[in-house]
């Protein structure tokens, strides 16, 4: 009757299997690991300076680096700040990185993760990850950046203050009948 972590877990050990399983009925959309990876590749845009966001991005599909790469890059580093690392040891990671903050600034929201999803393959790498659960997540993280720009100024910095502000909580719709789930 109330919703815990117990039926989140649940639900995707039963996807896991391959269990028809309707979900959820409710999805907190900044829980969702995908959506804080895009969160802080925004962030990251905004403020190339914070090591350990840029960190914790490394880490996340849409730079695929592993512990021991990101050991290689934030470990005996010097003065270097963790960017300059990235682009000294790995310059397809850097061309990334640079191609995102250079569209960051001529992109509003919208746009501008639709590019990460779609031009720079951000869904693949998150369905391979995390399995195709996460395109849920990500279409609603996209309508909830549509809802932002018809009612507010369309900025990125604004966007991640507006989101950070509040728990988004989004209301599914559970009649799949016809999936036998």
């Amino acid at each position: 009757q109330r919703r815990k972590k117990f039926v989140s877990e649940l639900v995707r050990f039963l996807k896991e299997y391959q269990i028809p399983v309707a979900g959820v009925d409710r999805l907190v959309l900044t829980d969702y690991i995908a959506v804080q990876d895009l969160i802080g590749l925004a962030k990251f845009v905004l403020l190339p300076e914070d090591d350990l966001n840029l960190a914790e991005i490394l880490k996340s599909p849409l730079c695929r680096l592993s512990e021991e790469d990101l050991y290689k890059v934030c470990y005996d580093r010097g003065n270097k700040s963790v960017y300059e690392q990235v682009c000294e040891l790995y310059p397809d990671t850097a061309t990334f990185l640079q191609e995102v903050m250079d569209k960051a600034d001529k992109m509003p929201p919208f746009e501008f993760f639709s590019y990460i999803l779609s031009v720079k393959n951000g869904r693949k790498y998150f369905e391979a990850r995390l399995g195709n659960e996460v395109n849920e997540a990500l279409d609603e993280f996209l309508n909830l950046t549509l809802t932002y720009e018809q009612n507010n100024i369309p900025s990125l910095q604004a966007f991640l203050k507006w989101i950070g502000a509040k728990d988004i909580d989004i209301k599914r719709d559970l009649d799949q009948s016809s999936l036998n789930a």
